[in-house]
């Protein structure tokens, strides 16, 4: 049987930032007691509130047991729910407190003597005030610590004061995540806070945007670091295996600046395409990164998606060529925007000499092709992908040598080309439009345009 506040002698204030169990901690020390463990699991049911019935009737029992010395915010707990999984990020609720285990600074605990509502939230793993490590395990018997097996004025079951444990400084990532979420404006901070936390990059969020933008930005790792052909193998398949991204990756992606964000994005996308040479990379729609494109083109989104989506679309726009098949095209990473944009130069000027000397594409089927005014795309036919995109480096690479035209003989003999491919006068149009001609001509043409191109890549000149 709980014994109802009003029963006790001591009755404790609740202090502005103070957690709901760190105060009912100090009400029942003060008079002597520790949190019996069905007043523990009462404050779990709450905290968690992902079941149904639970959080209602654990509201009910908490607030009868405070009576009128303390009013709990009812539409702050009882909207409150962990996010779902592979949710996107589009949930917009309030993240699943963390009542285990129990979270302390040191420092703050000696100057305020009450537990914060910051050290509840899931994930954090510093202050941000005195940048250390919060601690979970005692430093003398290493035992996680739990509400109910902690003795009165801050001490373990085994009789160690937090207080005097020993201080351990914090990493970088740690202390900008924990800043990240005290830096929320929906996180009520002790006033001891004010001023004290230095401004994050970001302004104008919520925590469950925070928790959002974690998930959401988990998922853009995992399109950017994992290849189709392994996505049904664990990421740590081995014992001490650590990836070259961090645990920290996502969230000091969230803090990032756009800048540095886009940075860190190629930075991967470089590492995504390694071994490719030639100017232009196909990917599959069963790729991770063509999942991504599809991502990070729809939904409603949050501050920290909102961000990472714009520098992820800039990206895309920069490094992707669009032509109406099913498969995404990129410009090669490796290759510099300087000297891809020599190369295209190149290319244009290239082309435009050769298309001088093939012939008039045939009234009838340019009359056939004008109809057609959005080409189609060729859903699964990955082998025309594949051939398109040859046909593009190909050409693209005899332009680089800066090929003879006469050892093009194949191309001037036996294709046909529209008019306007031949008035190209901006570099990046090029192989835009040629893409898209090649994607209007039926497939056996598409082949037929192929063969001749690598027939003109072997000739030599006589």
């Amino acid at each position: 049987m709980l014994i109802p506040f009003s029963d006790f002698p001591v009755r404790a204030q609740f202090q502005q930032g103070e957690s709901l169990a760190g105060y009912l901690y100090r009400f029942q020390g003060g008079n002597g007691h520790r949190i019996a463990r069905r007043l523990e699991h009462t404050l779990g049911a709450l905290y968690r509130g992902t079941a149904t019935d639970a959080p209602p009737a654990a509201f009910d029992t908490l607030q009868m047991l405070l009576g009128t010395s303390t009013e709990l915010d009812r539409t702050w707990w009882l909207r409150k729910r962990r996010l779902p999984k592979c949710s996107n990020g589009h949930e917009n609720s309030r993240p699943g407190l963390n009542i285990t285990p129990v979270r302390f600074c040191v420092l703050c605990l000696s100057e305020c003597g009450f537990h914060f509502a910051l050290w509840e939230l899931p994930q954090i793993a510093a202050c941000p005030v005195h940048q250390i490590r919060l601690y979970e395990h005692c430093a003398l018997c290493a035992k996680t610590f739990s509400w109910s097996e902690l003795m009165p004025d801050w001490f373990c079951a085994c009789g160690q004061s937090i207080i005097n444990a020993p201080i351990k400084l914090a990493s970088r990532n740690q202390l900008l995540f924990a800043q990240l979420l005290a830096e929320s404006e929906d996180i009520d901070l002790p006033s001891r806070f004010n001023n004290r936390v230095e401004p994050s990059i970001s302004q104008g969020y919520t925590l469950s945007e925070v928790y959002a933008g974690l998930e959401w930005g988990g998922r853009l790792r995992k399109a950017l670091c994992r290849d189709g052909h392994r996505s049904r193998k664990p990421i740590q398949s081995k014992r001490n295996y650590r990836p070259f991204w961090s645990d920290d990756w996502v969230a000091v992606l969230l803090m990032a600046s756009p800048d540095e964000l886009k940075h860190r994005i190629l930075r991967i996308l470089v590492r995504r395409f390694r071994g490719h040479k030639d100017l232009l990379c196909s990917v599959t729609k069963l790729d991770w990164l063509y999942r991504l494109m599809r991502f990070v083109g729809t939904g409603n989104y949050g501050y920290f998606q909102t961000k990472i989506r714009m520098v992820v679309a800039q990206m895309l726009a920069e490094y992707q060529l669009k032509l109406p098949i099913s498969s995404a095209v990129f410009y090669n990473p490796w290759i510099s925007p300087t000297r891809r944009c020599e190369n295209q130069t190149r290319l244009m000027h290239w082309w435009a000499n050769l298309s001088k000397h093939i012939g008039d594409l045939d009234p009838e089927m340019l009359r056939y092709q004008q109809t057609t005014v959005i080409p189609p795309i060729k859903y699964g036919k990955r082998e025309y992908e594949l051939e398109l995109v040859d046909i593009l480096n190909r050409l693209s690479s005899v332009a680089f040598e800066q090929a003879d035209l006469a050892d093009c003989r194949a191309l001037s003999y036996w294709w046909r080309i529209p008019k306007d491919l031949r008035e190209l006068q901006s570099p990046s149009d090029v192989l835009q439009q040629l893409g898209l001609h090649l994607t209007v001509i039926p497939d056996y043409e598409l082949y037929f345009v192929g063969s001749l191109v690598r027939l003109a890549c072997q000739e030599k000149p006589a």
